[in-house]
């Protein structure tokens, strides 16, 4: 995400130095991670198309740095690569976010996660239900109780260790589901920021800012949750 819109940057005349600025980054992070194979960089895009759309985005104060204001139709495509099916490949997975949702939160709005409708048993995910924070794994989704409150920064977490879907709010553990095992599909498909892959076009919208997306091809563990929600 960040490697494409300084490259944009770049392009149009900007120097290295100011187009790392913006996003809040540095020409020797970039650099480093130019240099990584398997990258998974994002392309921030506006629209409903599954394959196109406008450039969109706005680079915000974020919890550390800078961080991503999503809008109404604002989202994030990570393109399907062989680090992204180590998720399915260990049928486990940790999905996590600083969140600051908009004002009335209403409906399905998808966070970060996997889910192409051309391929069963493919979708695991985090999002919102309602201003209430959901886990989903395949057809399964369990919704925490707790609502979060708008404009106010949120760390939110969804575990799922190939038995037990749990959901973290803050650091705390606030709501599990025994959802046992569920072999996750292979399929190559991109995983999505702020939006979800529907029928024939993106759908589930988050609106708000998010920072700190992460992704984890294993079940991490309450403490280390509690690290990143606090630090």
């Amino acid at each position: 995400m960040t490697i494409a819109l300084v490259d944009e940057a770049v392009k149009a005349g900007a120097r290295l130095e100011s187009a790392c600025k913006e996003p809040g980054t540095t020409a020797r992070t970039l650099q480093r991670w130019q240099q990584k194979p398997n990258g998974n960089h994002g392309l921030i895009v506006k629209g409903t198309d599954i394959e196109a759309g406008a450039h969109a985005g706005k680079w915000v104060a974020g919890t550390s740095g800078n961080a991503l204001a999503f809008e109404a139709t604002d989202w994030v495509r990570v393109k399907a690569s062989p680090t992204l099916d180590r998720v399915a490949e260990s049928g486990r997975f940790t999905i996590g976010a600083w969140i600051k949702s908009a004002a009335n939160p209403a409906g399905i709005q998808w966070i970060a996660g996997r889910r192409a409708s051309n391929s069963s048993g493919n979708e695991f995910g985090l999002g919102l239900s309602d201003g209430r924070p959901f886990g989903q794994v395949r057809s399964i989704r369990w919704t925490a109780q707790q609502s979060l409150s708008s404009d106010t920064w949120h760390h939110i977490v969804v575990v799922y260790d190939a038995q037990l879907i749990t959901l973290f709010i803050d650091g705390a553990a606030v709501t599990e589901f025994y959802a046992g095992y569920w072999q996750l599909s292979q399929a190559r498909s991109p995983f999505l920021i702020g939006a979800a892959e529907g029928v024939s076009s993106i759908e589930g919208f988050f609106r708000g800012v998010l920072d700190e997306v992460v992704l984890f091809s294993r079940a991490l563990g309450p403490s280390e949750v509690r690290s990143f929600a606090t630090r």
